[in-house]
């Protein structure tokens, strides 16, 4: 059985990054945010009954040498009821992955993941420590990954449109 390049939810992309970059440990944490003031149209979802958040999308490793490394995706002002949170985060969740990964992988080499010719090249690692090479390998593989499973939701909502 073939393995698919891509997922359609979040519990497919989370086991998708696991299987792809087993040392890369994705946290996602909801924080109430008392202070934040709505500025959308129409009534305060405060109002309903609604709870703003901060989410936070984390994508952490921890090199050879003991140092932890982490890149991180942020939503503010994400309002949910008391107690419930979306795994999906109102569909950001696959966004913020992302962008957590690309930070990670920034942090980890001193450069963007491209898809150009003047592609990421192991040998211009920063550091250049073979286990931070090997890391940001297996970093930019989920982040395609990531990036494909969005391609793939995109191509399905046009779809049904």
């Amino acid at each position: 059985m073939a393995v698919r390049d891509f997922a359609t939810t979040p519990k497919g992309i989370l086991s998708g990054v696991r299987r792809i970059a087993p040392n890369v440990s994705i946290k996602i944490r909801w924080q109430v945010d008392r202070y934040y003031i709505w500025d959308g149209d129409g009534p305060d979802p405060v109002e309903q009954g609604y709870v703003p958040h901060n989410v936070y999308v984390s994508a952490v490793v921890v090199t050879t040498e003991g140092k932890t490394v982490f890149g991180r995706g942020v939503l503010r002002g994400v309002y949910e009821s008391e107690g419930m949170e979306d795994p999906n985060i109102h569909g950001y969740f696959p966004q913020m992955l992302f962008t957590a990964l690309e930070e990670l992988h920034v942090r980890l080499v001193g450069k963007k993941i491209t898809g150009g010719r003047k592609e990421w090249d192991p040998r211009e690692a920063r550091e250049g420590s073979r286990d931070r090479i090997e890391l940001a390998t297996e970093v930019r593989a989920a982040t395609m990954f990531v990036q494909r499973s969005m391609e793939e939701i995109y191509n399905r909502e046009q779809r049904r449109a």
